[in-house]
């Protein structure tokens, strides 16, 4: 049984997203008190379950003394738990209605304050503990089935390179045997790669200015996973980005792992904006 903090549903941003998982069919939600966060989420793992513990926020959260005081309190039961601080994460909504229009980019601006305040906060580390980013508040049940797939975190085949892609820049770690380790935090894996990807056109909705919407957490699962047996660090999976051969390579892998055409479009979203931006 999946629960749902009662605080999540006084909250206007997140009042409709609650009624809907509390609708879902199957009775898999309950809505009950929590001390230490919003959601606890219980995960597939092999023959039984991991449980994950989630707070979520948006720009309105950020600066809010409560707000770090529930991630510290997230950490330390963590800890005091014998769980990792990875079995704890943060969903951040990039746009809620409670900013309006006046509001928009505060919550871009509100997302890189979160994790500087994170950053600044050492003991405990609270940085430790993963952002994970989505557009809209409307879209946390469709993230909260990704990370309950166990297809997020394969044993993954390997894609070899072909050997013409400027090879002298392949990284050895393509050829990694150890598999992917995805309950270990990764920053530039978990935190910096699904903001790597260009707006998408806004459909169904009012205006018409572009959407942000970060990469899918299966699209992020396989540019760290089936491409790199073991994920090395963003700027390695960026020296495929600079050869026409590598960009191929990152297309094939992504419509061979996944099947799927959302996955295939936000490859072309993540080749997009390496073309705008660069690694140093």
């Amino acid at each position: 049984m999946n629960l749902l903090s009662s605080d999540l549903r006084q909250r206007p941003a997140w009042t409709e997203v609650v009624t809907q998982l509390l609708h879902q069919p199957g009775g898999r939600w309950q809505e009950t008190e929590l001390d230490h966060n919003h959601i606890t989420l219980m995960v597939p793992s092999g023959n039984s379950y991991r449980v994950l513990r989630l707070l979520v926020y948006s720009a309105v959260d950020v600066g809010k003394p409560r707000t770090i005081q529930w991630i510290g309190g997230l950490y330390d039961f963590c800890r005091s738990d014998r769980s990792d601080a990875p079995e704890a994460k943060i969903v951040y909504a990039l746009e809620t209605d409670e900013e309006g229009e006046e509001g928009k980019g505060e919550g871009m601006e509100g997302y890189m304050k979160l994790q500087i305040n994170l950053l600044s906060t050492r003991n405990p580390p609270l940085s430790s503990i993963p952002i994970l980013p989505i557009s809209l508040p409307s879209d946390l049940p469709s993230l909260l089935t990704s990370l309950q797939q166990p297809s997020l975190a394969p044993a993954p085949a390997h894609i070899p390179i072909p050997p013409a892609a400027h090879a002298q820049h392949l990284p050895n770690s393509y050829h990694h045997t150890r598999a992917t380790d995805f309950d270990t935090y990764i920053p530039s894996r978990d935190t910096l790669l699904p903001l790597c990807t260009v707006p998408s056109a806004s459909h169904n909705r009012p205006h018409s200015h572009p959407r942000f919407t970060p990469l899918s957490p299966q699209s992020v699962a396989i540019l760290s996973g089936p491409i790199f047996i073991n994920f090395p660090g963003l700027k390695d999976l960026l020296e495929l980005v600079e050869t026409a051969e590598g960009k191929e390579q990152i297309r094939n892998a992504m419509a061979l792992a996944s099947g799927s055409e959302q996955v295939e479009v936000e490859a072309e979203r993540f080749l997009t904006f390496w073309e705008q931006e660069f690694a140093v």
